[in-house]
C-alpha cells in the first residue's frame, strides 16, 4: 500500500513537473498566452511572475499530501519527528524553487534556437544534465554506510526524500537508527548552488540578449 501510495504521487509530480516546464516554455518561446506579452514588463520578468505563481502551486500541492506523510513517519523510528518535518518542508520548498529557476534558464537556451525540435531538446538537454550532476554532488556530499539509494520512490517506512532539483532520491536507513539521523540539512547545498547559479545567470547574462522572434 505504502508503495502505491509513493508510485501514485511520483506520477502526479512527474506530471505537474511537465506541466510546469511546458507552461513556462509555451510563453517565452512560443508566444501564448498573448495578453501576458502585451504587458509594459520585459518578458523575463513576466515569466518569472509566471514561475513564482507555479511555485505557489507546485508548494500547496506537498503541502495537501503532508499529513499522510507525516502519518507514515509517526510509524517508523523517527526519533525527533518535528526536525523530520522541518527538513520536509525546507528540503521540499528549496527543490522547487531550484527546479523552477533552472526551467527558466532552459527556457531561455531553447529560445536560442529558431527550430522548435532543437529548442526541445537543448531544453531537456539542460534539465537532464543539471539534474544528474546535482544528484551526484548530492551523493558525494552525504553518502554514508548502511543507506540504501533509490530514486523515485521506496517501499520502506522508515525512508527520507532528498532532493536534486526537483527529483526525489529517496534515501533509506539499512541498520537500525532514528529517521532524523538519515538525512542532512547538508543536502540542500547542491540545489542552493543551482538556485544562486540560476539567479547570477538571469540577472547578468540574460539581460544581454534581446529576442524578437517566434517559431512558425
Amino acid at each position: 500500500m505504502l508503495l502505491l501510495y509513493s508510485l501514485t504521487k511520483m506520477l502526479v509530480w512527474f506530471f505537474v513537473a511537465g506541466y510546469c516546464i511546458y507552461v513556462l516554455y509555451s510563453f517565452y518561446y512560443l508566444g501564448s498566452d498573448v495578453l501576458m506579452h502585451l504587458s509594459p514588463l520585459p518578458q523575463r520578468r513576466v515569466l518569472l511572475a509566471k514561475a513564482a505563481v507555479l511555485g505557489a502551486y507546485l508548494y500547496v500541492l506537498f503541502l495537501i499530501a503532508l499529513p499522510v506523510d507525516v502519518v507514515q513517519l509517526g510509524d517508523a523510528r523517527h526519533g525527533n519527528l518535528l526536525i523530520v518535518v522541518m527538513y520536509y518542508l525546507g528540503a521540499k520548498a528549496i527543490s522547487i524553487v531550484s527546479y523552477l529557476s533552472l526551467c527558466m534558464v532552459a527556457v531561455w537556451l531553447a529560445k536560442r534556437f529558431r527550430n522548435r525540435v532543437l529548442s526541445v531538446a537543448a531544453m531537456a538537454l539542460t534539465l537532464g544534465v543539471v539534474t544528474i550532476v546535482l544528484g551526484v554532488l548530492l551523493f558525494a556530499l552525504v553518502s554514508s554506510p548502511g543507506w540504501q539509494w533509490s530514486i523515485g520512490v521506496s517501499d520502506m517506512p522508515d525512508s527520507v526524500n532528498q532532493y536534486s532539483s526537483l527529483l526525489p532520491i529517496t534515501v533509506a536507513s539499512i541498520d537500525p537508527r532514528p529517521l532524523d539521523a538519515t538525512f542532512s540539512f547538508g543536502s540542500f547545498a547542491p540545489n542552493v548552488l543551482l538556485l544562486l547559479v540560476s539567479c547570477i545567470f538571469w540577472a547578468f547574462l540574460v539581460p544581454r540578449f534581446k529576442f524578437d522572434f517566434y517559431p512558425r
